[in-house]
């Protein structure tokens, strides 16, 4: 269950602490399927652990990050993940992280390949 609310109280309180002129948008929880299936036009760089994907590439324009739930995906996520031309797998380094760490390394990574 998950409390809409509270989360967007929560965003709030995080944009003011940091004082962001504007806050994250939380949406309401939806597959993954359904999500990508309506993904904008931009990258989207899914963090693969245990593979040989090279790091977080520089990206021209706006792109994402995608790290999965602990334990990491699926072999059938990992497969469906190849058949989608905006998605680029990324490796996070050689550490199995926790995906609340992965984030903030994923998004360090990327900020410093210089994606916008």
């Amino acid at each position: 269950r998950v409390n809409l609310d509270r989360l967007r109280a929560i965003a709030m309180d995080a944009a003011e602490q940091c004082e962001r002129l504007t806050v994250p948008v939380i949406h309401p929880p939806q597959s993954l399927a359904d999500r990508l299936k309506n993904w904008p036009h931009r990258k989207l760089v899914v963090a693969m652990e245990r593979s040989r994907a090279p790091p977080p590439p520089a990206l021209a324009g706006p792109g994402a990050l995608l790290v999965g739930p602990e334990g990491g995906f699926s072999p059938t996520e990992v497969a469906w993940f190849d058949t989608l031309a905006f998605v680029t797998p990324a490796s996070l380094g050689p550490l199995v992280l926790r995906a609340d760490t992965a984030a903030i390394v994923g998004l360090a990574l990327l900020g410093r390949a210089g994606c916008g």
